[in-house]
């Protein structure tokens, strides 16, 4: 065999292991390159999941704090109706005593409610409750409790519709 034909099957033999490497190896990265491809179509379909399912939250969040607000300002009108028409309709007339008052104001003691000795400067200050009083403590109680009820409320159903997720 001729020392040159040898050399030149091995070259052809090389540049033909280099020709299909290199498809090989082509062949691979578009191969990957699809499935990355793939890969960011999905990521993209998820993101924009999440971007649906945040605004839709967003959405119901804000509608929550809207009716939030919405009692929130019912109820002060109310209040406001109130403080304004409570001496047309109130007498001013003591309803509680002194003791009364402190009673609910200071009590004493957590479970055995018993009133403490008279202290001489509250006598003196009056310290009775009138029937104008309770109207106004009733009214302010009640819109704090409305303010209180519709703030708790909006976040259960927030929480409620999460968890129905």
């Amino acid at each position: 065999m001729n020392p040159l034909t040898l050399q030149t099957k091995a070259i052809a033999l090389g540049l033909i292991f280099v020709a299909l490497a290199g498809t090989h190896t082509t062949a691979y990265f578009q191969g990957r390159g699809a499935r990355d491809d793939e890969v960011k179509v999905e990521n993209a379909k998820i993101a924009a999941k999440a971007a649906a399912e945040y605004k839709v939250a967003v959405d119901y969040g804000n509608k929550k704090a809207a009716e939030v607000q919405e009692l929130e300002r019912t109820s002060a009108e109310v209040l406001t109706e109130v403080l304004i028409n409570v001496s047309k309709i109130t007498t001013g007339k003591s309803c509680l005593s002194a003791d009364a008052v402190r009673l609910l104001n200071k009590p004493t003691k957590v479970f055995g409610l018993s009133p403490r000795p008279r202290d001489p400067v509250e006598e003196s200050t009056g310290g009775v409750a009138t029937d104008t009083d309770i109207v106004n403590w009733i009214a302010r109680a009640q819109d704090q409790y409305k303010k209180c009820a519709a703030n708790n409320n909006g976040i259960v159903d927030i929480l409620v519709k999460e968890g129905q997720k």
